[in-house]
């Protein structure tokens, strides 16, 4: 069933905030909440950012990380979906607090730069964990550094959908030899590798 004090944090296309099964477990910031800073208009805590209770948007460059693709609600659904409920279904970690980070337009894309900012966000704001279910096949020295720099927080990040080899063909920041970088692939029903998935060696 997890525990509410992880947080993880979600580089995608945003979280539907008022679903049933993540609105309970979504996180917030403690320099932004209380006496009415929620809405006050300020950066209380002094980040750049105003009003960010529960995440941020770096597409929109607001506090309202809203998904209008459906992608970001979905991986947050596997990860931390309230269990024990009777609604709908159960994540993988039901308590722990989801940090939603906008990355991703409606369309599914973005840009390297904000990616970057969110990694660092979620580290700065205490993210043990950072699911990113994207990548590209641009080495970025920029995004290399900054998961870098983030130790402490555990990067879970997609290892492509184009059925590759990742050793012949990098899928980043899947493909960044650092040790707080866990790639991911996709398995079938029968618990095979799915056709699509990148790969690494087997």
């Amino acid at each position: 069933t997890g525990s509410a004090q992880v947080t993880v944090g979600v580089v995608d296309t945003g979280i539907d905030a008022a679903h049933p099964d993540l609105a309970p477990n979504l996180w917030t910031n403690p320099g932004e909440s209380g006496g009415g800073r929620e809405t006050n208009g300020l950066d209380d805590d002094g980040n750049g950012r105003i009003d960010d209770v529960h995440g941020w948007d770096f597409v929109d460059h607001d506090a309202q990380p809203q998904d209008g693709n459906g992608h970001g609600t979905h991986v947050s659904g596997t990860i931390a979906a309230r269990g024990n409920d009777a609604t709908g279904v159960a994540g993988l970690n039901w308590s722990s607090a989801l940090m939603p980070l906008r990355v991703l337009g409606d369309d599914g894309s973005g840009f390297v730069s904000n990616a970057i900012r969110a990694y660092t966000y979620a580290a700065r704001n205490g993210a043990r964990v950072v699911n990113a279910s994207l990548g590209g096949p641009t080495f970025s020295r920029a995004e290399h550094d900054a998961l870098a720099a983030a130790p402490n927080t555990l990067f879970v990040v997609a290892a492509g959908n184009d059925g590759a080899d990742n050793d012949t063909t990098p899928d980043y920041p899947c493909d960044y030899d650092l040790v707080n970088v866990v790639c991911v692939a996709a398995s079938d029903h029968d618990d095979a590798l799915a056709s699509f998935s990148n790969y690494g060696p087997v």
